[in-house]
């Protein structure tokens, strides 16, 4: 069985940007593309005219999809040359139900899909669904921002105020960094004016990461001072040419627990950078 990457798309640039970068985490994966739209329709009984209206919308809406995977033009292609599978499942539903359920199946390893700034919203597909889904999936999600393009990640940010995460996670994350030969930053956020400790946590990963010897990847491990984990996580990942931030989720409702909740509600939509988001202990691994 072949695994694939499902990308929620609803046709904006936004999604489309996305598209463009699970194309080329498919050739390093070998695997397929599932494209999802899930539409809604206002008829709610099974007259002959809503039945047409409805048929009518699903052809409008295959053809949206069709002329979304084929809208390129060889100059913005960039590195894509390498043919990628790409199946459509386009469904009448809402949106974070669909993608949560289609999460389950065995050979969906990774979901990709774009999200917007906080400033931009619109398509009900991104922005706050982005952070739905995160928390929600039976798969790792990766959250594309709207002007983020590929290239391979050569500096990962964990972001390790997750306390105690779990060591077969910790082990994932760099088992994921190894397909890609990338340093990975540890990176703790803490308030100014807090006295919490990051002691016990890099003790943790420094067990982990020389667990059997010396580790064959480059890695750093920082403190950042921010009242903000987000602006924290943004400041650092601008300053050390970070590729891809990533997040482990260990409970429901984790963007509340890390961050406060006037701030979770922003967080997929405020970050700058590619951000992957795990589950424990319900994850998917992320292998070639």
């Amino acid at each position: 069985m072949k695994r694939k990457i499902l990308v929620p798309v609803d046709f904006s640039p936004v999604s489309h940007n996305a598209y463009c970068y699970a194309r080329e985490l498919a050739k390093v994966f070998n695997c397929t593309l599932e494209l999802i739209h899930a539409y809604s329709v206002s008829y709610t009984n099974n007259t002959v005219t809503s039945l047409m209206a409805e048929s009518g919308m699903a052809k409008t809406v295959q053809a949206k999809m069709d002329t979304f995977i084929g809208k390129y033009k060889e100059d913005e292609l960039g590195t894509i040359l390498t043919k990628v599978v790409i199946n459509k499942h386009i469904k009448r539903s809402a949106a974070v139900p669909l993608i949560v359920q289609q999460s389950k199946a065995d050979d969906v390893f990774l979901i990709v899909m774009g999200t917007t700034g906080k400033h931009e919203l619109g398509a009900y597909m991104l922005g706050s669904v982005g952070s739905r889904v995160a928390q929600r999936a039976h798969s790792p999600v990766l959250l594309i921002p709207e002007k983020a393009k590929y290239r391979p990640f050569q500096n990962i940010l964990y972001a390790s105020n997750f306390e105690s995460s779990p060591k077969s996670m910790l082990r994932e994350i760099i088992n994921f960094s190894n397909l890609f030969r990338s340093a990975v930053h540890f990176v703790h956020v803490k308030g100014k004016e807090s006295g919490e400790d990051f002691q016990e946590t890099k003790k943790e990963i420094f067990d982990q990461l020389f667990k059997g010897g010396d580790p064959a990847f480059s890695f750093n491990m920082d403190l950042v001072k921010n009242d903000s984990v987000v602006n924290g996580l943004n400041q650092y990942a601008d300053e050390n040419k970070i590729d891809l931030i990533v997040l482990v989720n260990k409970q429901r409702g984790f963007f509340d627990s890390l961050m406060g909740k006037s701030e979770s509600k922003n967080m997929a939509l405020d970050m700058k950078h590619p951000l992957m988001v795990y589950h424990y202990p319900a994850y998917k691994q992320l292998k070639k």
